[in-house]
């Protein structure tokens, strides 16, 4: 049987949530203008990032030897192979040549 860690689910959920927060406040930032400058935003937009890409990495890192565990090398190197690399290959191909028409 394997152990679910739920309190990580809960961390991860909230550290998304957080990064939903934070890419508002600073689109809503970038849209008032060149002129614009809100110290205090900007403080929490600072404070928001400086914690929440390190938390996904080191969870990232305890899944990840998780999975190799379970899995192996071999096994888990194929599963990001076809989870990560083949979408990236495919949007590469279909949404870059669209996307440099903008």
């Amino acid at each position: 049987m394997r152990t679910r860690f739920h309190f990580l689910d809960s961390l991860r959920a909230f550290v998304m949530v957080i990064g939903v927060v934070y890419h508002a406040i600073q689109m809503g930032l970038e849209g008032r203008g060149d002129n614009f400058h809100e110290p205090l935003l900007t403080n929490i937009l600072f404070v928001m990032h400086s914690w929440r890409m390190p938390v996904f990495f080191l969870m990232s890192g305890f899944f990840t030897q998780l999975l190799l565990q379970r899995r192996g090398v071999s096994a888990t190197l194929r599963n990001r192979f076809q989870r990560v690399t083949l979408p990236f290959l495919v949007a590469l191909v279909l949404i870059l040549p669209i996307n440099s028409l903008f």
